[in-house]
């Protein structure tokens, strides 16, 4: 079993978890560079590669360490976000979130309670994340004003509620989503033969969730230092 128990969220979102690994890295000595290409590594040196899988293959092909990887870009899915901020409160419910089966025919598959699950995220108010998955519908594709009237009519379905929110975000990721398929196997192995020191951390591996991912990233860490020394 792992080490961490429960659900695993960052005070007020993922952006403070970032700025709190970059003010790590930096009191340790080290460089941040956020949003940046990364060079091309050096041999000897292990690189720890911790993104979403095409973005990883995207990146090794990049190094000219991998071959072409097409087979499980045609595979992958895609996932659209909608974060809406309230400015009344109560919330309509409290908790983690809500799945949405396929079967009851909403839009979403399901809606996140920013509130409950980020402490500090919401200083007034309450804040919701709608998660779509492109299907019938593009909803990558779709202008926001119709994901909004889809979000709505969700809405009022689930918390018969008319409440307009206050403000949104609208996050996109075409074709980065993990699909558990003989491709996805095949792009692993492929990766797997890279001569460099490329170390590889992400969902795609098996382990889901935040919890996961942070013991895969500290496993990862603890078995390249048992088996290597670090270049001086």
């Amino acid at each position: 079993k792992g080490r961490l128990k429960g659900s695993v969220s960052a005070e007020k979102g993922m952006g403070s978890f970032i700025q709190a690994i970059k003010e790590y890295i930096i009191s340790k000595g080290g460089q941040f560079h956020f949003s940046k290409v990364p060079p091309h590594p050096q041999e000897g040196f292990p690189t720890f590669v911790a993104c979403d899988l095409q973005s990883a293959i995207d990146l090794l092909q990049s190094w000219g360490v991998v071959e072409d990887l097409l087979l499980y870009s045609q595979n992958s899915l895609s996932l659209t976000s909608v974060t809406l901020q309230f400015a009344k409160e109560p919330a309509p419910l409290y908790g983690f979130g809500c799945l949405l089966p396929n079967k009851e025919d909403f839009n979403a598959l399901g809606v996140l309670f920013n509130h409950s699950i980020f402490p500090g995220r919401v200083e007034s108010g309450f804040s919701e994340t709608w998660i779509f998955s492109d299907g019938k519908l593009r909803w990558s594709e779709m202008e926001d004003h119709k994901i909004l009237s889809a979000i709505n009519s969700d809405r009022r379905r689930l918390f018969r509620s008319e409440e307009s929110h206050s403000q949104y975000r609208r996050f996109s990721w075409p074709e980065r989503i993990p699909h558990y398929s003989p491709s996805l196997e095949l792009a692993l192995e492929q990766l797997e033969q890279t001569p460099l020191s490329v170390i590889l951390v992400g969902n795609y591996l098996g382990d889901l969730g935040l919890s996961k991912i942070i013991e895969l990233a500290q496993k990862k860490v603890d078995e390249f230092a048992k088996e290597n020394s670090w270049p001086q």
